[in-house]
């Protein structure tokens, strides 16, 4: 059993290649337990060809209280290097009820590829371009079987991890830099069924986008 510690919009204890279970306890930055609430998790994607956004309709269940995490995050397409800012937008009615429905957040999503393949435990891994990952970016690295880490420095054409990666990825997989985003609630005067997540860049883009979302229920 874990204590997820919910400090504003971010969270502590949270390691990036885990998931929330049932059996986690999710408390305050006062190490207070927020009434066991129930966890759930849901993906989506978006896709957008040749336009500046689009909006994702994901259907949730009707006592959605609060997301814990999000993480976004574009596809493994490739030989198609992309870094772009992202303004993304979640609301719970699609008129935008109100100010208090509405939750928006801006941030970088980048993709380059490896520029050689990655054993288990492997710490170090080798990129085509690092100059859009910093420390702590949370990282999708693609492949036969995805694997999330995070990182913990880089140098000239590498990252250095902060965990030993798990899998084995090839040459030329993908490492995609998620947004990540947590700890806010979409107010609303009705049941939810249905979360509303319109991604937009400035310029038109081809490229799909990943959304993997992790709420509570009441």
């Amino acid at each position: 059993m874990r204590k997820i510690a919910l400090v504003g919009q971010h969270f502590g204890n949270f390691p990036a290649h885990t998931t929330l279970s049932p059996t986690d306890i999710v408390v305050d930055a006062g190490d207070q337990a927020l009434a066991s609430p129930d966890i759930k998790t849901v993906s989506a994607t978006v896709v957008l060809s040749a336009v500046e956004s689009n909006t994702a309709v994901i259907s949730v269940d009707n006592s959605f209280s609060n997301i814990l995490i999000a993480r976004v995050y574009v596809n493994d397409e490739a030989s198609a290097v992309f870094s772009d800012d992202v303004t993304l937008t979640f609301y719970t009615n699609s008129n935008f009820k109100s100010k208090d429905a509405t939750f928006r957040a801006t941030g970088k999503l980048v993709r380059t590829y490896l520029s050689s393949d990655v054993s288990v435990g492997d710490t170090i891994v080798s990129v085509d371009d690092e100059s859009d990952f910093v420390q702590h970016d949370l990282i999708r690295i693609f492949g036969t079987t995805p694997g999330w880490n995070r990182v913990l420095s880089t140098a000239a054409g590498s990252l250095t991890l902060e965990d030993l990666a798990e899998e084995t990825h090839l040459t030329d997989d993908a490492v995609c830099k998620a947004l990540e985003l947590g700890g806010f609630s979409l107010f609303d005067d009705s049941l939810m069924s249905q979360l509303y997540v319109k991604v937009s860049f400035s310029s038109a883009q081809t490229i799909t986008v990943k959304l993997d979302i992790t709420y509570t229920i009441s």
